[in-house]
């Protein structure tokens, strides 16, 4: 076994239910929880085929990655495209992918509860109880959604220690969960408070969403860690030149997850208007919806100025940002959850300093159009194709200098509240004011070393 980098007194075991390639929030937690003396090791979901470490330390915290039945295998963001015969380890990664697809096309056929159900208790669950076998004893059991808060509250049943509940969204308010009948819905919000009652602390992304997480969990308080961006380095992006695009062409950027919701179809047919004749529309990621999309682009009008590149690390995504003129995020009012989103695009925009174009939404008002710094994007009331246009038209045809200063307001905005330094700040006081750390605060400090012997990965 790897050993965990670190000797520090608390042990945090996180749990997210993805392979954290691509999550951010938990990976600036980790590290700055890591920073800041804890010993920190996040367990995650292994994805066949796309090589990554069982066990991996990344900076001062440790990873740990437990398969998933029926997950399919990585085939990248534009699919598989084998040539020949397979290798047997190739094999069994196609017969993985088959058998994801195969639980996938019946949703239809058993029903939207029956699915979910299984897919709580057969794949999440196996997930989880896999976890529980092997976990170290910890002290903190870090819950990251809904979907891994009943296993650390096993944990803390088990080994000791305390949860904190950490909802990156409104959970029953978001994708496959918010289209459950009435009375399963209304079973999984009980299963929610039941969890989370003995929770030390809950922790959530913004107000709005701490407001109605709080309230469905009795009137519960709610710390909020924005899921903010770190500042990047001034020095040229990477953007234009991996599209080969000289600094005159206009840039619109997408990137994150190529899913529903993110009204990613309106947003290619906003560029067949002929006010954005000279932009480049460029989708960075990848997701569900990316083949549809991309055959949605090669048919547009605007076919030749549209352009699809792959997601990059979560650490270098703010240099590609800043590349780009426009950041568009056209999120659809199809849920609460969305409506009080404050997606990682967002603060990734304003810490490269580029403006936004997004929803007239509650948060999105508050912190495009009511910070302290001015304006830093252009807000759309109207979800349609002709309305995103007019946004994105307006940030591109403003002069240099109006162009320049929108720029410096967004990065004055991330330089002085919109950072992670700030908000990793809130998490380590939140991790400080926990009971097991007053309480050993106020206890000697040889005792309270001497009380917790350090454990094994």
């Amino acid at each position: 076994m790897t050993e965990r980098p670190g000797t520090n007194r608390h042990r945090v075991a996180m749990f997210v239910l993805n392979d954290m390639r691509y999550d951010s929030r938990v990976r600036r937690e980790a590290d700055s929880l890591a920073r800041a003396g804890y010993e920190v090791t996040v367990y995650a979901v292994q994805t066949p085929g796309a090589g990554l470490a069982e066990t991996e330390v990344v900076g001062r915290y440790l990873i740990r990655r437990f398969p998933m039945p029926m997950r399919s295998a990585y085939q990248g963001p534009d699919g598989p495209k084998p040539r020949g015969g397979l290798r047997p380890n190739v094999r069994r990664s196609a017969v993985r992918h088959l058998a994801a697809g195969a639980f996938v096309a019946t949703r239809p056929l058993f029903g939207g509860v029956l699915h979910y159900a299984a897919n709580w208790h057969l794949r999440w669950g196996a997930w989880r109880r896999r976890v529980l076998r092997e976990v170290a004893p910890a002290d903190i059991w870090h819950a990251h959604d809904l979907n891994t808060l009943p296993l650390a509250v096993r944990c803390a049943e088990r080994h000791g220690g305390q949860v904190v509940y950490d909802s990156h969204e409104i959970f029953t308010e978001a994708g496959a969960t918010a289209q459950l009948p009435a009375p399963a819905l209304a079973y999984l919000k009980f299963l929610e408070r039941r969890w989370a009652r003995g929770a030390a602390a809950v922790v959530t992304v913004n107000q709005s969403v701490a407001k109605v997480i709080g309230s469905a969990l009795g009137d519960r308080d709610v710390a909020v860690v924005h899921n903010c961006a770190t500042i990047p380095p001034r020095r040229r992006s990477p953007l234009r030149a991996a599209l080969s695009l000289a600094d005159d062409r206009p840039i619109v950027l997408f990137h994150g997850s190529l899913s529903p919701g993110r009204g990613l179809r309106t947003l290619v047919e906003a560029f067949d208007d002929e006010r954005l004749g000279d932009a480049r529309l460029v989708f960075m990621g990848y997701g569900v919806l990316r083949p549809e999309i991309q055959t949605l682009a090669a048919n547009a009008r605007a076919a030749k100025r549209i352009y699809f590149i792959p997601p990059v690390p979560p650490a270098d995504v703010t240099r590609w940002v800043a590349g780009s003129d426009v950041v568009a995020m056209p999120l659809e009012p199809l849920t609460l959850n969305l409506r009080l989103a404050t997606p990682n695009k967002l603060w990734e925009a304003i810490a490269a300093g580029v403006p936004v174009v997004g929803p007239d939404f509650e948060q999105f008002r508050r912190i495009v159009h009511g910070g302290p710094h001015g304006r830093l994007g252009v807000l759309f009331s109207e979800h349609s194709p002709g309305a995103i246009a007019s946004a994105m038209h307006e940030l591109l045809v403003m002069p240099r200098d109006e162009r320049q200063a929108i720029r410096a307001r967004c990065r004055r905005a991330a330089a002085s509240r919109w950072n992670w330094s700030a908000e990793a700040r809130t998490l380590i006081g939140l991790y400080a004011n926990l009971p097991a750390a007053r309480a050993e605060a106020a206890a000697p400090a040889s005792a309270a070393s001497s009380s917790r012997p350090m454990a094994s990965g």
